[in-house]
Parts: C-alpha cells; sequence; structure tokens
C-alpha cells in the first residue's frame, strides 16, 4: 500500500535467508544491471551494508543508511573496524534521535550528511474513539501513588525493565508509594511479571 502511494518507483527483492556475502552481492549486481536506481537504501546496520558499499563502488550510486543504534552498537562492542569504515562509505546517515547522533557522529566524516528522523505516528489511525473517558478508565491511577515512573517501549532486554525493577525495593523505601507503569508487550512479559511477584511489587507496578 505504502509503494503504491508514493510518486516514485519503490523496488524491492526478497532474497532466500542465510544467504552469504557472495550470493548478497551478485544478488545486488544483478539488479543494478537490470534497473537503473538514484540510491542504495540499507534499513539497518548489517552485513547488507557491505554489500551495498560494494554495489556503490561498482556502480557510482549513492548509499544511505538508516541506523538505529543497537545495530550499531553491537559491532562496536565488538571492536569491529568494518563498522566504522562502513559508516565512512556513506553518502547520507539517517537515525532516529538525538542521542544516536551525539553518540556515534564522531566515527565519521563530518562532511557526511545526517538528518535526524524521529519515529512518526499516523494520527488518522492512531487517534481517540468517541469512548476516550472509558478509554481511559484503565490508566486511573490511586491517589495514593504520588510519584509515578512511566516507562512506554517494547519489553525487550536491551530496555532494561528488570534493572528498574531490582533498583525499586530500595527506592520504595524512600517513597513508598511510587508507582511503576509499564505501557508494552514484548518476549519479556513474563519474565518481568515473575520478577514483579518476586520482588514483592505488585502494589507498586
Amino acid at each position: 500500500i505504502f509503494d503504491q502511494s508514493v510518486s516514485f518507483n519503490i523496488y524491492r527483492k526478497r532474497v532466500k535467508p542465510h544467504m552469504g556475502f557472495v550470493q548478497y552481492l551478485l544478488a545486488g549486481i544483478a539488479l543494478c544491471y537490470k534497473n537503473r536506481y538514484d540510491f542504495i537504501f540499507v534499513g539497518s546496520f548489517s552485513s547488507v551494508l557491505f554489500v551495498a558499499k560494494c554495489l556503490k563502488s561498482i556502480f557510482r550510486i549513492p548509499l544511505v543508511l538508516l541506523y538505529h543504534g543497537f545495530d550499531l552498537e553491537r559491532q562496536l562492542q565488538d571492536n569491529s573496524p568494518r563498522a566504522i569504515k562502513g559508516l565512512q562509505y556513506c553518502d547520507l546517515l539517517i537515525t532516529n534521535s538525538h542521542f544516536n547522533f551525539k553518540r556515534y557522529s564522531n566515527l565519521y566524516p563530518s562532511s557526511t550528511q545526517t538528518k535526524i528522523l524521529n519515529p512518526g505516528v499516523d494520527t488518522n489511525y492512531f487517534m481517540p474513539g468517541d469512548n476516550l473517558i472509558e478509554d481511559l478508565d484503565w490508566i486511573k491511577l490511586p491517589s495514593k501513588h504520588r510519584q509515578v515512573i512511566l516507562s512506554v517501549g517494547r519489553l525487550v532486554k536491551k530496555k532494561n525493565h528488570d534493572l528498574v525493577l531490582r533498583c525499586l525495593p530500595a527506592v520504595l523505601k524512600r517513597f513508598p508509594e511510587l508507582l511503576f507503569v509499564i505501557v508494552g508487550d514484548g518476549p519479556q512479559f513474563h519474565y518481568l511479571q515473575e520478577l514483579t511477584f518476586r520482588l514483592n511489587l505488585e502494589k507498586n507496578l
């Protein structure tokens, strides 16, 4: 649907999972010979970026990378020199937050064009319904909770929700009325639920 709504052509090529570097490269070369592309867009920092780098060199096509932070961080933790070289080959870098820009901007030449593109929300789809008051009933907080910590995001390990939970018993000694509200879902849902019971935090979560 999105592809049909824009004024430019988008070419999507589905490749088989677990393809090796050479297979990716050969598939990319075949596509670039068959079609004319204005730029190559890579949606995350992964091995595909290095295939795109080769295609850029062969066909002189600008290379655009969107990085989210966690994908690049894994490479840096492994002290991979390819990570920095991969960034330096990009003509345009797009990241999703000012935090990522400040954290990683020293890894590529200052002349590299960079854009910050915050995740958007389709307000035509995500909007209050006619029953707004009823929809919000479930988040009405008991008056006894004067301090509230709100976390909105996927329940995944890198978000460190469990770290906050483990800190709460010490925090509650000073702020016994504190409430920790988590809005989200994900693979750590049951783990966090079990941890909540184990730490006796049911009344504060």
